[in-house]
């Protein structure tokens, strides 16, 4: 099987702008399904059955039946054409299958974080099942492409994201030459108590999208608003992210709370509470399934410290780093 690596390495690094960029809360959108094999009437009712199997899913698939099996770039090529056609297309996102009987299918992206802080072309690959959501998840914000990647390493052992050049320029679980527990180059950890928490990204850290992801000082938010106990969440993501991420913070995270972006009281910051050197040694394996279950098992306790608003969160935070630095130095001296 064709790694999802090798088949970005056929597209574009980018894509261009489409005709009709603006999608937003809206229905009507379809999600295009190009076949690159060949389907029988049966074999394509069966394929859209099974994508819409979900039944929380938008059920939006449609699959380009005038489309003959071909490569996954004319797949692109075709996509990028009719989406300027006609405003009903969903202009980022398209499936892809390359296997009649698989139960997974392939996802592509036009919208993808890319290391120099621009979009490009992703493609990733998922259970068929999952594949109707994925969209709708990356346009509202509740899922990050990154994430997406994640799975389909853990699922189908592809390739790392951390490592694939499209993504980042310098694998961020790699310690950084400089201390990351500097106010100056640390990345914060933050979560969200409220739906689509990448709203929030501009006002937290204005012209984020221009900067390469290694430059960024938030790292991917944890959307944790559908859970039941979303505290118990955050306290189980929080070393993972650390793991993954080597220039995460180790003492402190931000958390949003509010609906409205900015408000007085918008977003709580907490002190974590573990000796994290010690708990991350003892389950080094970040690829692991078991050992990646291990980490979340670790639930360091959170201790709340202040209430800040969202657009002086980022300077809040490299106060409380720089004062706490600055505590440890006086008594490393003494």
């Amino acid at each position: 099987m064709t790694t999802t690596t090798e088949l970005e390495n056929t597209l574009p690094l980018k894509a261009s702008t489409p005709a009709h960029p603006q999608i937003g809360p809206k229905k009507g959108i379809e999600c295009l399904v190009y076949s690159l094999v060949k389907l029988t009437s049966d074999g394509a009712d069966g394929l859209l059955a099974a994508l819409h199997q979900d039944d929380i899913g938008p059920r939006a698939c449609r699959l380009v039946k005038d489309f003959q099996p071909r490569s996954l770039r004319e797949a692109y090529d075709h996509h990028s054409r009719v989406r300027d056609e006609d405003e009903t297309i969903h202009p980022y996102f398209f499936i892809a299958v390359e296997k009649a009987s698989s139960d997974s299918v392939l996802v592509v992206y036009l919208k993808a974080p890319g290391a120099d802080g621009h979009h490009v072309v992703g493609v990733s690959r998922c259970a068929i099942g999952e594949a109707d959501l994925v969209g709708p998840n990356l346009d509202v914000g509740n899922i990050d492409w990154i994430e997406y990647k994640e799975a389909e390493e853990e699922k189908f052992g592809s390739e790392s994201p951390y490592t694939n050049p499209r993504y980042f320029s310098k694998d961020p679980r790699v310690p950084r030459e400089d201390d990351s527990t500097t106010s100056e180059n640390c990345v914060y950890a933050w979560f969200g108590l409220v739906p689509r928490p990448l709203r929030f990204k501009s006002i937290l850290e204005p012209g984020w999208t221009n900067l390469p992801e290694d430059q960024r000082r938030f790292g991917h938010p944890g959307n944790v608003h559908r859970y039941d106990d979303p505290w118990s969440e955050i306290r189980s993501l929080f070393p993972r992210m650390c793991q993954v991420n080597k220039a995460i913070h180790r003492g402190i995270i931000l958390v949003a709370e509010n609906e409205d972006v900015d408000v007085e009281k918008g977003m709580s910051i907490y002190r974590v509470l573990w000796d994290a050197e010690e708990e991350l040694r003892k389950v080094p394996n970040n690829r692991d399934q078991s050992r990646q279950q291990e980490v979340r098992s670790i639930m360091p306790e959170l201790e709340f410290m202040e209430w800040t608003r969202t657009s002086v969160a980022l300077e809040r935070l490299d106060q409380i780093v720089s004062e706490k630095s600055e505590t440890l130095d006086l008594a490393s001296e003494f």
